[in-house]
């Protein structure tokens, strides 16, 4: 049965907000619960409310004015507490006394509305404190895009600035066409790489860069005497032999702990702890192995990627079929 590590409680009118707070939450590396693809109201939806809080390791709670005045906020964090659930609030919108219901008025709580990504930082570490996680505080990036367009209205389309930004581009195209040979041709860039490899010291990802699904059944990943099949992806209890676009799933040695999302990763479909003697994508375990790991289906080679020797996260790139 899944367990989640966050349940996030809001109201339906913070839904922006709650969209970026989900994505930064699950981008940190924790698996997070949201009701998002279920209709309020339905019996449907007040049973999965249910269901996904007692199988929650904690809950978090936007707080805003809307929320506070939210019936089914308050019955979700009633059920919460009475199933002993840690409760993290987060001050999102509004002032203290509009905001923070009495149920939670005595717990300390993280603040985002000033500082997005200081306010997610400080509640992913005290989420990772509580859990018995290894901190993921570090892995919270948000950019100040991100942030401006949580808390800033966006500005106006003004024509005195778009009308020079207009002419500019025209007089660009005419350039490049006019540099154009007469019998020249277009040719088109190719296609980008399906799967992209993340990898460094503690743990591997594979991450969906496509716009669709993708078949990752029959994968094997060897270097000099270590070989990992991801058909033994289904025995870690997250079947996964189809990646949806935009995902990832994890490899990491057993007794690492679990590992952040790479923030590329929209969601993290699964994971798998493999022994440290199976790891393939390092190259410590001796001098004598080959400078490089090999992802193969049945005899084709897909890719040769460079062992991770230290430095910074590597990548390598295969192409896989829908």
């Amino acid at each position: 049965m899944t367990t989640y590590d966050v349940f996030l409680s809001y109201s339906r009118r913070d839904s922006r907000i709650f969209q970026t707070v989900r994505d930064t939450l699950r981008n940190a590396g924790l698996v997070v619960w949201t009701d998002d693809h279920l209709k309020p109201g339905t019996a449907s939806w007040k049973n999965a409310i249910e269901h996904a809080i007692e199988h929650s390791r904690c809950v978090v709670v936007i707080l805003s004015p809307d929320s506070k005045n939210s019936v089914w906020v308050e019955r979700e964090l009633d059920y919460a507490s009475s199933h002993r659930k840690p409760i993290f609030p987060l001050l999102a919108r509004g002032k203290e006394h509009e905001a923070v219901p009495f149920e939670v008025g005595n717990i300390q709580r993280a603040d985002i509305r000033e500082d997005f990504t200081g306010g997610m930082r400080t509640l992913v570490s005290a989420i990772c404190t509580e859990l018995g996680m290894r901190d993921l505080s570090r892995r919270v990036g948000v950019s100040f895009a991100e942030t401006t367009r949580v808390h800033r209205k966006p500005k106006r389309w003004r024509w005195a600035t778009a009308v020079p930004l207009v002419i500019a581009l025209l007089g660009l195209a005419l350039t490049m066409i006019l540099r154009m040979d007469v019998g020249s041709r277009v040719v088109l860039a190719e296609r980008a790489a399906d799967v992209r490899l993340l990898y460094d010291e503690e743990s591997l990802t594979l991450y969906n860069v496509s716009n669709q699904t993708l078949d990752i059944s029959g994968l094997t990943l060897r270097s000099e005497g270590r070989v990992f099949s991801s058909d033994e992806w289904a025995a870690s209890g997250r079947a996964v032999y189809r990646l949806a676009a935009g995902d990832c799933f994890q490899l990491w040695p057993r007794g690492a702990g679990q590992q952040a999302i790479p923030p590329e990763c929209r969601y993290r479909q699964g994971w798998r702890e493999i022994n440290t003697g199976r790891v393939f994508w390092t190259g410590q375990a001796s001098a004598a192995m080959s400078a490089a790991f090999e992802v193969r289906r049945g005899d084709d080679v897909l890719a040769r990627c460079g062992l991770w020797v230290d430095g910074s996260v590597r990548s390598c790139e295969i192409r896989l079929r829908p």
